[in-house]
């Protein structure tokens, strides 16, 4: 589903929006929904509208509202519970006491979990949703806890709150995934280094491997990941044993069909090439 907003905003005439609007479109191109008045614009986030505040960027956080895919109209969630992060009709939320995840598909937005009972060894208070924008990895939700020895990073099920992994260090590169979202690689930085971690929605954690400090994720296809390196990139098959220097070039992105956009000397132009 793709949700298009849109405003009647005027930006080259200095005409703030006074109405902000979504549509809901199926694969096949037809409405699925909308178009309904929304308040604010749209979050990276997933399905959460943001507010700014007095209609300009300030330091206070803005208020964040929840839309059902289902109607795309606003969901009647609790006072307590702070949208935080929705991703395949799931919505998960930032509580006093922890972090509280609901069907947001669903009549009435059910609660499927909460994060109490889901806390790792050592954590000493409740749990946040970890949103930073580079971080949400589809059908795993990553959360924070406070520790003794600082902030803990675990990857749990979306759907029903399993501990997946616990994260080493501290996210600090772009999540990747395979184009089907069964296996999510996060990048995260330690004391002795930088880490890749292998987590599938399924299975739980596959593999850690270490990569240079300086490496950056670039790409992963359903059977490999890219990093970069010195010279050229790194790659590792999702099923091999360590990463292998890789000359290149590393594909832009992978579709769900299998094939790849490959970069060119021009730096708006691409190739739609074989998975490789």
């Amino acid at each position: 589903m793709l949700v298009i907003f849109d405003s009647d905003a005027a930006l080259h005439d200095g005409v703030i929006a006074t109405e902000t609007t979504a549509t809901a479109f199926r694969d096949d191109g037809a409405v699925a929904w909308g178009p309904v008045s929304v308040n604010g614009g749209m979050s990276d986030l997933g399905l959460i509208t943001v507010e700014m505040l007095g209609g300009a960027l300030t330091d206070e956080p803005a208020s964040g509202t929840a839309l059902s895919p289902r109607t795309g109209e606003a969901l009647d969630l609790p006072d307590t519970e702070r949208p935080a992060y929705a991703h395949g009709g799931l919505l998960a939320s930032n509580t006093p006491t922890g972090v509280a995840v609901r069907d947001a598909a669903a009549d009435g937005a059910p609660l499927l979990w909460k994060s109490e009972p889901e806390a790792p060894p050592g954590a000493s208070g409740p749990a946040r949703v970890a949103a930073d924008s580079t971080i949400p990895a589809g059908d795993i939700l990553v959360l924070e806890w406070p520790t003794a020895d600082g902030v803990q990073f675990t990857a749990h099920r979306f759907d029903n709150g399993a501990l997946l992994a616990i994260l080493p260090g501290t996210p600090a590169a772009r999540t990747l995934s395979t184009p089907a979202e069964d296996i999510v690689f996060f990048t995260t930085d330690t004391p002795t280094g930088r880490t890749v971690v292998a987590v599938s929605p399924s299975l739980g954690e596959l593999w850690q491997d270490e990569v240079p400090s300086a490496s950056q994720p670039v790409s992963a296809t359903t059977g490999s990941v890219w990093f970069t390196a010195s010279s050229g990139y790194m790659r590792r098959d999702v099923d091999a044993a360590a990463f292998v220097d890789d000359a290149g070039p590393a594909p832009a992105l992978a579709l769900r069909s299998g094939a790849v956009l490959m970069a060119t000397t021009r730096a708006t132009e691409f190739t739609l090439a074989p998975s490789p």
